[in-house]
C-alpha cells in the first residue's frame, strides 16, 4: 500500500489528468495486443494489482514500473523523450534570450600565449 505524500496527493489537477490519460493509454495498448492484466503483470515481474494501478494512472506507482509497462508494450525510447532538451520550449527560450546579440572576432593582441 502506498503512503499519501504531497508528491502524490498534491499533484496539480492537470498532472493528475495526464497520469490518468497515460494509464488509459497503457490499458488500451494492452488490450489491442490481446493481453490480460495477468499476462502483462508476468511480463513486467509485478502483480496484477500493480498493473491495475498503472492503468488507473496511480502516481504512487514508481517510474520504473511505468517504464516496464512501456517496454512490454513495445514503446521503447519514448520515456527518454519526456524531458529531452529539444522538448523544453521554455528552457530553450530562456537560453536564446541569454545569447549574445553580437559576436565579435578577437583582435590579434587579445590572444594570450
Amino acid at each position: 500500500m502506498t503512503r499519501d505524500t504531497l508528491g502524490i496527493t498534491g499533484l496539480p489537477s492537470k498532472m493528475d489528468e495526464e497520469m490518468r490519460r497515460l494509464g488509459a493509454d497503457i490499458r488500451l495498448a494492452r488490450q489491442r495486443r490481446n493481453m490480460t492484466q495477468k499476462m502483462m503483470a508476468e511480463s513486467m515481474f509485478v502483480t496484477a494489482k500493480t498493473v491495475r494501478r498503472v492503468e488507473a494512472g496511480d502516481p504512487g506507482v514508481s517510474l520504473g514500473v511505468y517504464a516496464a509497462a512501456l517496454f512490454v508494450l513495445g514503446f521503447m525510447g519514448r520515456l527518454a523523450k519526456l524531458a529531452a532538451p529539444e522538448m523544453d520550449t521554455w528552457g530553450n527560450w530562456q537560453q536564446r534570450k541569454k545569447a549574445p546579440k553580437r559576436v565579435r572576432t578577437p583582435k590579434d593582441d587579445e590572444l594570450d600565449f
